[in-house]
């Protein structure tokens, strides 16, 4: 069982014997693939901090889907970011290889905190308990983008495998002479249970009156049709109700007091609902 250390608050500035590393070259050096952003933190009403990503020179914002499907656009962006930096407050960094794990609570775990004290790791932009810990495990089989640790381990510890992690231009990576590797996230992320799919209710079956009322209502609705090619039309015989259409089937012909040709006027069969 994982033990909770309560109100774990040990600022960036009070770790010792850790080497740190500007981000960029941290990602670089790596070969982890980055984003550069146009971050704005904004401070809420009740003092909460969120963050608004901008528009940068191509025009539109990017996506955390372009590391994957929009390669050009990512090359493009870090060689803006490298010409102009002060365009750009923050970088977006890929997880789908080194993963991170996303604390966003004050609480967590003897667990995470080892992890937290034996692997790279950066400060959050918007809290000041917050951390971002690149870990990597070869045999994790990530079930989606980002996965929630088990609840022993912190209120809000998440695992980021897929989904881009900010983080502002200026911070520094800490413990960045450590390694990633790390064995065991299978046992420790929450087990996310698939909804069943709700079952399409069953139509009810309707068992209309094959009676000469229903028809006589149908050959009116057709006979009101303001077509040229329908009113010029004579109507015959039904066949019988389809349960599962539910329509029936009407058979119509060109009247013979019509100027067209009849060649070719065989009896058509036109499915109508009803």
């Amino acid at each position: 069982m994982p033990t909770v250390i309560h109100k774990m608050k040990r600022s960036i500035s009070q770790c010792n014997n850790e080497e740190t590393q500007d981000v960029v070259e941290f990602c670089e050096q790596h070969e982890i693939e980055y984003i550069p952003l146009v971050v704005e933190i904004v401070t809420g009403t009740d003092g909460n901090k969120s963050k608004k990503l901008h528009p940068d020179f191509l025009g539109y914002k990017p996506k955390q889907t372009d590391f994957k499907d929009n390669p050009d656009d990512v090359k493009k962006r870090v060689e803006r970011y490298k010409e102009h930096p002060s365009e750009y407050t923050h970088i977006a960094i890929d997880t789908r290889v080194i993963h991170q794990v996303d604390i966003d609570c004050e609480e967590y775990s003897d667990e995470v905190k080892a992890i937290l004290d034996t692997h790279p790791y950066t400060g959050s932009s918007t809290k000041e308990y917050g951390r971002h810990i690149f870990v990597r495990d070869t045999l994790f089989d990530a079930p989606n983008n980002r996965s929630q640790f088990k609840k022993d381990y912190g209120t809000a510890v998440e695992l980021l495998t897929g989904q881009w992690a900010w983080c502002p231009l200026d911070m520094q990576v800490h413990n960045a002479n450590k390694e990633f590797d790390f064995s065991g996230l299978n046992d420790m992320i929450e087990v996310t249970k698939t909804k069943p799919k709700k079952k399409p209710k069953a139509r009810r079956a309707q068992k209309p009156a094959q009676t000469g009322e229903v028809k006589k209502r149908i050959l009116e609705y057709v006979e009101s049709l303001g077509h040229e090619q329908i009113t010029k039309c004579t109507f015959g015989g039904f066949k019988d109700y389809d349960s599962e259409r539910y329509t029936w089937e009407l058979n119509w012909s060109p009247r013979r007091d019509t100027a067209r040709p009849r060649t070719g006027s065989a009896i058509t069969t036109t499915t109508l609902p009803w």
